[in-house]
């Protein structure tokens, strides 16, 4: 069931220093949102579509996203740590120094997007592909990785961890 922010939520295009925990958003596209210092935790979304939005110094901590594509999405400084991505989809993003730590992400693809100095650390990986990435300095240590694949990308800048530092 939707909450009451859901309708603030897609209703302005600039959502900066709002307080958004626990919104509730299914079926939906967002387009052209700037957050700049904007809390979303404990947020689930699915079946949502980010195209084109800016998250600058977000919180987006514990929050479930389930079947929802990110495009041409710019999200700097932010913190996304704990949080759950099932199904998702991040294409021609920057992701720069993005906080992933400890997030699940299930059969989650990343494609042709920069995640320069974003950290995955302690995370569960199952399924998921970064294709055509630029993982310049990107941190996965000590993350459970599942069938991931890195196909096209520049790993050798990646952290990957000694072998034995997986989970």
């Amino acid at each position: 069931m939707p909450t009451p922010d859901s309708d603030l939520f897609l209703s302005q295009s600039q959502l900066i220093d709002q307080n958004f925990n626990n919104l509730v958003l299914s079926f939906s596209t967002v387009e052209d949102k700037y957050l700049d210092s904007t809390s979303i935790n404990y947020a689930t979304f699915e079946d949502v579509t980010f195209k084109k939005c800016h998250f600058d110094i977000c919180l987006m901590e514990q929050c479930q996203f389930t079947n929802c594509r990110f495009e041409g999405v710019r999200m700097t400084h932010s913190l996304a740590a704990g949080s759950t991505f099932q199904d998702c989809l991040f294409t021609d993003c920057d992701l720069i120094s993005i906080n992933f730590n400890g997030i699940d992400a299930l059969y989650t693809r990343w494609e042709a997007s920069d995640l320069y100095y974003s950290r995955f650390i302690s995370s569960r990986l199952n399924g998921a592909k970064f294709h055509d990435c630029n993982l310049k300095r990107v941190d996965f240590s000590h993350s459970l990785r599942t069938d991931v694949s890195f196909k096209s990308s520049n790993v050798q800048d990646a952290y990957l961890g000694r072998k034995g530092d997986e989970q």
